[in-house]
């Protein structure tokens, strides 16, 4: 088995001392410029050469003298980048190969790695590997002018000039059914409780899904949103989905999240047992927020983990409760906000912890998507006042943020029927007037 020593090793040294000596510069003060544009190539070039190895290393199976499975298990072990980064690194570095125009151009610098990337992806899910070979050259110079998107959309374009030659390939399907085949997602969640989505969309489902996220993202942005775009698409995403969970039966009353909290941690006397039924843990400001919700049932337990109190007569408001504040409150009552009940929930403006009553004038709506409910729950701010009248809206440093009333009613339009009944009345009051100084004599 080869040692690997030799000039390869000192030139990874080398590569080493170098960027050692790029840390040690000075960078303030002085034009960048063409600074970045070469470590940008060297980069390139230097992918160019790892997939290069990780192509011989694949074929030697050293890999499995550490007990990796696959020399991409050993990678993202090594390494300690997901499996799904080292499988793609894995799947470009082998068609390196039959793309020798690319490979030349790649280890030149002349194009970036994620060019090369794409030209991979389209040969791979075209399946043509002799009428890509006759194509390569010509994409690649695409790739040498253009952005990685450039070259997908070229690429998308020959692989359906493709289908319209060739017909079918030997699965029976065109490119359009490929990619409905390789549509997938995962959804994982660390021990943390944090979620990661990875998902491929085909083409109609992209539409659909992009489509409603820009809907959603649009009807949740706010002038000078603190939020960033990307937090603004998760935004999105998490209110599409609870509102098709809104939009559920409910079966025997059953909440969408289940909390579970003892007894010590909501009086504030301890951090224990805080967390959804999944075994998520969460902060005590977390549950307390979740729990305003009228889909989440929060079972407070005794130390010992018997359920003592369900949470649900007491602590949440009921629907009738919740219709009121509809009709009285119209959507968010934070100064400015106006999204609509849809996307609020019921709030206590004392929480029901520190002695808060579930009645009509301590309870308010407050919205989900643009983050004012977590706003009086995470320590960012309060609201003082009674929710029929004036509320004053404070941040977690004491300034006022402003103040909010209920809706205004419509001005009343009266009706011909109604000035009739008025003139009706007007004239009673009248008589009844002019009669009275008569029946007094």
């Amino acid at each position: 088995m080869p040692t690997g020593v030799g000039p390869a090793t000192r030139a990874v040294e080398q590569i080493e001392n170098a960027v050692n000596e790029l840390a040690d510069e000075e960078v303030v003060g002085r034009s960048l410029r063409d600074e970045l544009v070469g470590l940008e190539r060297s980069r390139a070039r230097l992918d160019a050469q790892i997939a290069r190895r990780l192509v011989e290393f694949q074929s030697s199976g050293e890999w499995a003298t550490e007990g990796a499975r696959s020399a991409a298990g050993w990678l993202a072990a090594k390494t300690r980048c997901t499996s799904r980064v080292a499988n793609h690194r894995m799947h470009v570095a082998r068609q390196l190969d039959e793309m020798p125009t690319a490979t030349k151009a790649w280890r030149a610098g002349e194009i970036g790695s994620e060019h090369v990337a794409v030209m991979a992806r389209v040969r791979s899910a075209a399946r043509a590997n002799q009428e890509f070979a006759v194509f390569e050259p010509a994409l690649c110079d695409v790739a040498k002018a253009g952005t990685p998107d450039d070259v997908a959309l070229v690429g998308r374009r020959w692989r359906d000039a493709v289908d319209a030659e060739l017909g079918r390939d030997g699965s029976g399907h065109t490119a359009d059914e490929r990619d409905h085949d390789q549509r997938a997602l995962h959804f994982s969640r660390t021990s943390e409780g944090v979620g990661y989505m990875d998902a491929r969309f085909d083409a109609e489902g992209a539409e659909v899904v992009e489509h409603a996220i820009d809907k959603m993202y649009a009807r949740l942005h706010q002038r000078d949103d603190p939020r960033s775009p990307a937090q603004q698409r998760h935004d999105a995403v998490v209110e599409i989905m609870r509102e098709w969970s809104d939009d559920q039966p409910r079966g025997g009353n059953r909440p969408h999240v289940l909390l579970v909290e003892d007894v010590q941690t909501r009086q504030g006397d301890a951090l224990g047992r805080c967390q959804s039924a999944s075994g998520y843990q969460m902060s005590p400001d977390t549950m307390r927020r979740l729990a305003c919700d009228a889909i989440t049932q929060a079972v407070l337990i005794h130390n010992d983990g018997v359920p003592l109190a369900m949470g649900r007569e007491e602590r949440t408001f009921t629907p009738d409760q919740y219709r009121a504040m509809v009709v009285r409150d119209g959507g968010c009552r934070f100064p400015g906000c106006d999204l609509g009940p849809r996307h609020c929930e019921a709030h206590h403006i004392t929480t029901w912890e520190d002695g808060g009553l579930t009645d009509l004038e301590h309870g308010i709506l407050v919205c989900r998507g643009r983050g004012h409910h977590r706003f009086l729950h995470e320590g960012h701010g309060r609201v003082v006042g009674n929710a029929n009248g004036t509320l004053e809206w404070y941040s977690s440093d004491g300034t006022c943020l402003g103040t909010s009333h209920p809706q205004r009613p419509p001005d009343k339009i009266i009706t011909q029927q109604g000035k009739d009944a008025a003139a009706v009345r007007a004239r009673a009051y009248a008589l009844c007037n002019r009669a009275l100084p008569e029946q007094a004599a």
